[in-house]
């Protein structure tokens, strides 16, 4: 993943609010849920059924009135029993009705719609006794035959009907089962509704009822579960995401190259190190073959690794960046999962150009530490001899007996001791080590100065001086002597430069660059000139002690150049390009001063 996509997964949208609410509430929902599920069926079972019974009650209600005023109108007709018999008979033909009965104050059936009463008696062995009859309806609930039944009971008194209906002789007078109805006791109507539908329907509402809770109770587990699984979720998709932002800022933000590959060894990302390594962007790196970008050692690294050995630090060349070629170390491992699943590789990428010049910069530093202690040395041997031999000079010039010809020489003898004495000077220059007097100044003051000193050899080659130097002007922290030596070296040596140039043209450019990261802030000076320029097989050579291209000359401007612009705490590079112009630029560290000493 490269630091674009830790950007994006910055502002991924947050998970609801009802999402991460406790898995509990499912279950207590759901919990709740059933029991208005129980408590709705119980109440709404007890209102059916005591609406059932009230219906069932008013029916028998209403046939045993029937039956009573059939009873009656039986009197008054002097009807025989074998016609109750019939009457009850026919009304118990109803399809819910399965007892019709008519008894006496003993229990004993006097008449039936059904002859297995007569023989049996009241359903379930009910003893009239504990029923309490009267003359007002009541009900109970008994067995019969497994059925339930909801018998309706009443007592009864028949009465006497009218005197004028005379007895009409019937061919079954005498015979007691057919006798005529007359006043008697009072006598108890029993009609019983099978009402066993009813309870199994009632049986199969509570199974539903039943179900149903289970399963609401079973919604309310998994719903509980799932709560518990997403929470889980939830919380390792954000682990992920945090651990992956946090590995792609620390990707983003290494100082080595990182690719990953696949199983086909083709890039699957990359960090924007290795991108900057590589010369490449995001876009055009993704799909490519290590073997495409580590042609030389890539075969190497394959088979260590098919091995199952990790590679630590192997050195190469790799030509990236349009031919330019960078010394690379690389290491590589393989991806293996928990499961032990191979998924691709790995390489890790460090660039061994800076190294290399770091170590350059080192053995030079050393080079000239050894140089400048030589040269001390020497320069204290040479620098009294000289005196006497200038001495003796001086001598010879001032004898009157010297012919005009001993008097030339000795003149040529002082000037070369001077020349000489000069370059002992240089040396014990280069060779004391630097006492810094620092101080703040103008920037324009000091090139105006070391302008100064050479404007008569800029005046004698007719060389234009351009300065492009900040606005308004720059207050610099340093040592006002040694900087305003650095520019009177460079600008002689872009003078000396410019002798056979057509165009001639010497600029000093200046900048502050910033940088927000480090906190800090960097001068930047540019010495250009459109001289001869410099060869790039002497530009690494151009700072040691004593090398020069010139006829005369001790090759020690530059490197005391070198020497100051380091004591300094910055540094100095070149560019060049040979046949049309060469640029010093000096780094310096820069702190912001008022403007005004």
């Amino acid at each position: 993943m490269t630091h674009e996509d830790n950007v994006n997964n910055k502002h991924l949208p947050k998970p609801s609010a009802l999402l991460i609410l406790s898995p509990w509430l499912a279950v207590v929902c759901a919990v709740v849920l059933a029991g208005c599920v129980l408590i709705y069926d119980q109440v709404n079972g007890k209102r059916e059924k005591d609406f059932a019974a009230q219906i069932t009650f008013e029916k028998g209600q209403a046939l045993i009135n029937t039956l009573e005023s059939a009873i009656q109108l039986g009197i008054g007709l002097e009807w025989a029993h074998n016609e109750l018999e019939i009457l009850l008979e026919n009304s118990s033909g109803q399809k819910d009705v399965i007892i019709l009965a008519v008894a006496d104050k003993d229990g004993r059936i006097v008449s039936s719609g059904k002859p297995e009463f007569l023989e049996r008696g009241l359903p379930g062995n009910i003893s009239v006794r504990p029923l309490n009859p009267g003359n007002s309806f009541q009900w109970c609930i008994t067995k019969w035959n497994s059925r339930s039944v909801f018998l309706v009971y009443k007592e009864f008194v028949p009465k006497a009907g009218p005197q004028n209906h005379k007895h009409k002789p019937d061919a079954h007078d005498g015979d007691e089962g057919h006798s005529q109805l007359s006043e008697t006791s009072p006598l108890i109507i029993f009609v019983g509704y099978d009402i066993s539908q009813i309870e199994e329907a009632e049986q199969t509402d509570r199974r539903h009822t039943v179900i149903t809770v289970a399963i609401l109770l079973f919604l309310a587990l998994v719903g509980g579960l799932t709560c518990f699984l997403l929470r889980g979720y939830l919380s390792s998709r954000k682990l992920a995401l945090e651990t992956t932002a946090f590995s792609a800022e620390v990707l983003g933000t290494l100082p080595v190259g990182i690719m990953a590959t696949d199983m086909e060894n083709r890039i699957s990302s990359a960090n924007p190190e290795a991108l900057k390594i590589l010369g490449l962007s995001r876009e055009t790196v993704a799909g490519l073959l290590i073997s495409d970008i580590l042609p030389s050692i890539w075969p190497m690294l394959d088979e260590r690794l098919s091995e199952g050995k990790p590679v630590l630090e192997v050195e190469t060349g790799c030509h990236f960046k349009e031919g330019q070629y960078v010394p690379l170390a690389v290491s590589a491992s393989r991806i293996i999962t928990d499961e032990g699943k191979l998924i691709g590789k790995v390489l890790i990428l460090r660039d061994l150009g800076e190294i290399r010049d770091l170590q350059a910069g080192i053995r030079l530093r050393d080079r000239l530490a050894a140089i400048g202690t030589l040269a001390a040395g020497v320069a204290h041997e040479i620098k009294n001899p000289l005196s006497s031999i200038r001495g003796f000079a001086k001598y010879f010039q001032q004898s009157t007996k010297m012919d005009g010809a001993n008097a030339k020489m000795a003149v040529t003898l002082e000037q070369e001791v001077m020349r000489l004495d000069k370059i002992v000077n240089d040396l014990l220059d280069y060779a004391r080590p630097d006492n810094l007097n620092i101080g703040g100044f103008v920037l324009d003051d000091l090139l105006a100065k070391a302008k100064s000193i050479v404007q008569p050899d800029l005046d004698a080659q007719h060389i234009d001086f351009i300065s492009e130097l900040p606005e308004p002007s720059l207050v610099l922290t340093a040592d006002k002597d040694k900087m305003t030596q650095v520019f009177i070296n460079l600008f002689l040596n872009s003078i000396q430069a410019m002798k056979k140039s057509q165009e001639k043209r010497l600029v000093v450019a200046g900048r502050v660059v910033r940088h927000a990261k480090r906190m800090s802030a960097a001068l930047l000076l540019e010495v250009t000139d459109t001289g001869c320029g410099i060869s790039p097989d002497i530009i690494q050579d151009i700072f040691s002690p004593y090398f020069t291209t010139k006829a005369r000359g001790a090759g020690l401007g530059l490197s005391i150049v070198h020497k100051i612009v380091e004591a300094h705490g910055g540094h100095i590079d070149v560019k060049s390009v040979a046949g049309r112009e060469t640029s010093f630029i000096i780094h310096l560290p820069f702190h912001d001063l008022p403007e005004k000493i």
